[in-house]
């Protein structure tokens, strides 16, 4: 488990860079805003994602049984990569209806002043879809117990994306922001297939 622990203070840089670019090169408005953003569409996703996932790791790893298994853990590689298949096929499909509908989804749940930002859900949508699928992905290495394939995509990973979080942010606001989060997801989900 130490991998995970390491990974986890710039797990956690990540998510708070996102805060702390916004309040030096924007302002504490723009920060209430991009948590209203992404409360309605980054974290039901991650919710979703992490609840079906605490349901099906013990299923994956009673399928893999021992790592040594190369049958077995062929399978389960051959499972998580289906459901990852269909995270992102689903992941699309919703960016798709909040492109369309961005703003009576906003309407629904979020302020009259905040409508605006009703645009960027399709993007938040994939980055969050992006990533969900890469941690469905990362169960094939838990399940074998390689989790320390993991360090350096948490260290280096994260850290190429806190330093984007703050140019992006600093030069395009909320938006760039947004660009930098797509961007390392898709960056997590290309590095955890490679892996």
């Amino acid at each position: 488990s130490w991998p995970m622990m390491a990974g986890g203070v710039f797990n956690w840089g990540y998510y708070a860079s996102q805060r702390w670019a916004l309040e030096l090169f924007v302002s504490t408005a723009d920060v209430g805003k991009f948590y209203a953003l992404t409360q309605i569409t980054y974290s039901p996703i991650s919710m979703a994602g992490a609840l079906f996932m605490s349901m099906l790791v013990p299923i994956l790893y009673a399928r893999a049984g021992d790592p040594g298994n190369h049958q077995r853990i062929a399978n389960v590689r051959g499972i998580v990569l289906k459901i990852a298949s269909l995270g992102l096929v689903a992941t699309f499909l919703l960016a798709g209806i909040t492109f369309f509908w961005h703003e009576e989804i906003f309407k629904l749940f979020v302020a009259q002043q905040y409508l605006g930002l009703s645009v960027y859900m399709p993007l938040v949508v994939i980055s969050a879809g992006l990533l969900q699928s890469s941690i469905a992905m990362g169960s094939i290495l838990t399940s074998v117990n390689k989790t320390n394939k993991v360090l350096p995509l948490a260290i280096y990973g994260q850290s190429l994306i806190i330093i984007l979080n703050m140019v992006l942010t600093h030069l395009y606001g909320i938006m760039g922001l947004l660009f930098s989060m797509t961007f390392g997801a898709g960056l997590h989900i290309i590095w955890m297939y490679s892996i």
